[in-house]
């Protein structure tokens, strides 16, 4: 079999039981259209030291992958980072998200990424982070940690700190006890304080502040609520022993 690639024919393989294989060497093609699907049998696409780019003109369209394996499994994607030297705060994967702007340009406009934090086997640990452009800049507006800790720029400020999950008590009483013991770090923590760029004290965040009462009003009726309910199932158990014993 031959093909034509820029006017010359060459041999391109040999049929053997109905199957080609090519003889050797690199195939350099020009742009062709394909009239069938591709089987690669487990093989890569090297695009050298660019990007492997799939270019559609429908709406919602890109990249689907289909997994018929009959498991309990689904399609998957791997982001791998081989590295020689790996190294803490390594970037392990990536998915960016870019557009245009007003000019137009070409922009990064969002990215959510994996990091390793550490990196010595056996103890190996990572992190996602959650990356927004705040007025032109890049902005980690979200992390997650290995232990599952929270970080979200709350305040707008570039930084993201720890966001507690309070149960439906903790935060009021925790608001409680920092203000009672004039506690300003436990309060900067919680998101109702927050440091003076020139480090002379602190400010208080007032719609958080805000929100945290609101929700201390809501939970000390609900905590009320649930200790009349207790206060009842212990009074039938008195009741109940009391006429067991014959004394009610």
């Amino acid at each position: 079999m031959s093909l034509s690639i820029n006017g010359v024919e060459v041999l391109l393989g040999v049929k053997v039981g109905g199957t080609w294989s090519v003889l050797s060497g690199t195939w350099t093609l020009p742009a062709f259209t394909l009239g069938g699907n591709i089987t690669t049998n487990g093989k890569s696409f090297d695009a050298g030291a660019g990007n492997a780019a799939i270019a559609t003109t429908g709406a919602n369209k890109g990249l689907a992958i289909n997994n018929t394996n009959d498991d309990v499994h689904g399609a998957s994607v791997l982001f791998r980072h081989t590295s020689a030297t790996p190294a803490v705060n390594d970037t392990l994967g990536r998915l960016l998200y870019w557009g245009n702007n007003s000019t137009p340009a070409d922009v990064e406009f969002g990215a959510f990424d994996c990091l390793s934090s550490v990196v010595t086997a056996g103890s190996e640990e990572s992190r996602f982070e959650w990356t927004t452009k705040l007025a032109g800049a890049y902005n980690t507006a979200m992390q997650l940690s290995a232990a599952g800790t929270l970080g979200v720029d709350l305040a707008g400020v570039g930084t993201p700190a720890q966001v507690d999950l309070f149960d439906k008590y903790d935060d009021a009483l925790v608001l409680r006890q920092g203000i009672q013991q004039n506690n300003r770090a436990l309060l900067a923590d919680m998101g109702v304080l927050t440091r003076k760029n020139n480090g002379s004290g602190y400010m208080m965040q007032l719609q958080p502040m805000v929100r945290l009462l609101a929700g201390g009003i809501y939970q000390t009726r609900q905590m009320l609520e649930d200790t009349r309910e207790e206060l009842l199932v212990r009074l039938s158990e008195v009741e109940a022993r009391l006429a067991r014993a014959g004394l009610n």
